[in-house]
């Protein structure tokens, strides 16, 4: 998907011609999270505008990068909020556990040790989840790309993007995708609904409190950062 431009021009289609939505209606539909599979892989997007500038954005994201390399724990006290366990069998049907990690400031590069739980249970141990961010800016746009691999083939491939693009110096837009392949074994048990339920779900609710709190400013970067 090209994310340097965002001319915008929504019509839907009546008897006696188009008619144009309302700009409330279009940012409904723009901040709806949607998933297509396709060989062996979920395709997550969700585009969505936020008030406040893209420096601002860079800002949060920095941030978010940042713990989630060293202490992704911490995530849980803002974006990762409301995304833990939820006490429903349906839901929490395949979950994490973050235990320690190692960070490579210069690369960019963390190591995490994890635990895979499903149904309640662990069932993998001592797994090792590898993140590795980049940054690139195009055309005005700041593309964040954040590739993810966990020992023991509970992932073939994963990445998760961020393109960030200023529509104002107080407003911008930002186009989330990710892709996750899952190991031949694990998609066995990974159906479409599955997905949804334990995956999807949660990353709809990371991105909204990404964006509340960038848009209250109450997401300043770690003393680490400063």
């Amino acid at each position: 998907m090209d994310y340097l431009c965002y001319s915008i021009f929504l019509y839907t289609f009546a008897p006696h011609g188009y008619i144009a939505l309302p700009m409330k209606t279009l940012f409904i539909l723009l901040s709806m999270i949607a998933t297509t599979y396709s060989s062996r892989t979920f395709h997550t997007e969700k585009t969505f505008p936020i008030n406040a500038s893209a420096d601002s954005v860079q800002i949060v994201l920095d941030r978010f990068v940042y713990e989630l390399q060293t202490d992704p724990n911490q995530l849980f006290d803002w974006v990762f909020a409301g995304t833990g366990s939820q006490g429903d069998t349906v839901k929490d049907a395949m979950q994490l556990v973050f235990h320690e990690s190692r960070y490579v400031a210069e690369e960019r590069h963390g190591y995490l040790n994890i635990d895979v739980k499903t149904n309640g249970k662990v069932r993998f141990k001592n797994m090792v989840l590898e993140t590795w961010a980049t940054d690139s800016l195009c055309n005005n746009t700041r593309n964040l790309s954040i590739k993810l691999d966990v020992s023991g083939r509970l992932i073939d491939d994963a990445n998760m993007n961020f393109h960030v693009t200023p529509t104002t110096d107080s407003t911008s837009i930002v186009a989330f995708d990710s892709h996750i392949r899952f190991g031949w074994f694990f998609n066995l048990f990974i159906s479409r609904r599955t997905y949804r339920n334990v995956i999807e779900w949660r990353f709809d609710t990371f991105l909204e409190n990404l964006k509340r709190f960038t848009e209250t400013g109450s997401a300043l970067p770690p003393e680490g950062m400063r």
